[in-house]
């Protein structure tokens, strides 16, 4: 877990937000007491010490993650020492306050792009509370996520997704135009074993498997599934099937894209392996969690080549040019004191 060249950037919005948390009486952890009366201004998106309070709760559980899983310093507990230093000398506070300071200059950029182009947003923070009621009130609601009661974390994730959304589809179809030569050089940049490439494909295949996930470490079953493997690649019969390890197998079993047949997680896992392989190869691994050794019989692949795949190509790149706006903005904030 390292500073980057962004958190460094942002390191006079920290400060400013030091400053309000001083003057509200912060506590240990970076989160101010009181909302306090000084905002600040995030190019045209104003920031109060509520909102703020807002976004490191947010980012709060991350970096308590973090330092544990990078350091293994635990300051989940409720008497935690947030002052706690990590080995590069930063806090656990310090360390929330810059994830929450980048938290919501990205927010502030986003916001700010959309109203640039007439896109509906919310009114700060207090048109969050507002809606929040609104949305909560009798009779009224915001479909999605099968929510009957919202809370301002679950409400703000929702409303900014929606956001994002209908920015990107603003640039996308707006803004963004791409020649036919840009469109390839990105496709051949783009991994062609991705979902957006990988095409359609159809195979014949026998598999063994472990189907018991509890019996698949067992040295028996390693055992057994290696001979598979070894006699199929050297041409020979695989041994016979052992039901008593837990070992399913399926035989000419059909399995595609737009087809199921096989467990949804499993069957998934093994065809997207599949794409990797031909017609008379054999491979193992563990896929969803199950061991198991897969003959190809027969691989039928179609697509994945850049005219078949242009609008996904196209997408991607709608999708790169879409960040490096947002980071583009982010890198030219402006902060402003905006006292009452």
């Amino acid at each position: 877990m390292k500073k980057d060249g962004r958190l460094l950037k942002l390191a006079g919005i920290c400060l400013i937000f030091c400053f309000m948390a001083a003057g509200c009486g912060a506590g240990q952890d970076g989160r101010a007491s009181e909302a306090g009366e000084e905002t600040a201004r995030i190019n045209e998106y104003t920031v109060t010490q509520e909102e703020y309070n807002f976004f490191y709760d947010m980012n709060k559980a991350r970096a308590a993650s973090d330092f544990y899983s990078e350091y293994g310093i635990d300051v989940s507990g409720a008497d935690a020492d947030w002052d706690t230093e990590n080995e590069e000398g930063i806090s656990a506070s310090e360390y929330a306050e810059e994830l929450t300071v980048q938290a919501i200059t990205r927010y502030a950029a986003v916001w700010t792009c959309a109203r640039e182009r007439g896109l509906e947003t919310l009114d700060g923070y207090s048109g969050l509370k507002e809606k929040l009621e609104e949305v909560n009130s009798s009779g009224s609601g915001v479909t999605g996520y099968g929510m009957t009661k919202w809370t301002e974390e679950n409400l703000f994730m929702y409303l900014y997704q929606d956001l994002e959304s209908r920015l990107l589809k603003e640039v996308g179809e707006n803004e963004f135009e791409f020649s036919e030569a840009e469109l390839r050089a990105h496709y051949e940049e783009m991994d062609k074993d991705s979902l957006a490439l990988r095409g359609e494909l159809r195979a014949r295949i026998n598999v063994w498997y472990c189907a018991d996930e509890s019996a698949a470490d067992l040295p028996e079953v390693k055992q057994y599934l290696g001979t598979v493997y070894e006699a199929l690649t050297g041409g020979d019969e695989a041994p016979a099937p052992a039901g008593d390890l837990g070992i399913e197998r399926l035989q000419d079993h059909e399995i595609g894209t737009g087809m199921t047949g096989l467990d949804d997680m499993f069957g998934q896992a093994v065809l997207t392996e599949l794409f990797r392989h031909q017609e008379g190869d054999v491979f193992q691994g563990v896929y969803s969690g199950l061991p198991t050794v897969v003959q190809v019989l027969s691989a039928e692949k179609t697509g994945g080549d850049f005219e078949s795949s242009e609008q996904a190509v196209r997408n991607d790149l709608i999708q790169r040019k879409y960040g490096e706006m947002i980071e583009d903005k982010m890198d030219k904030v402006s902060i402003n004191w905006e006292l009452d």
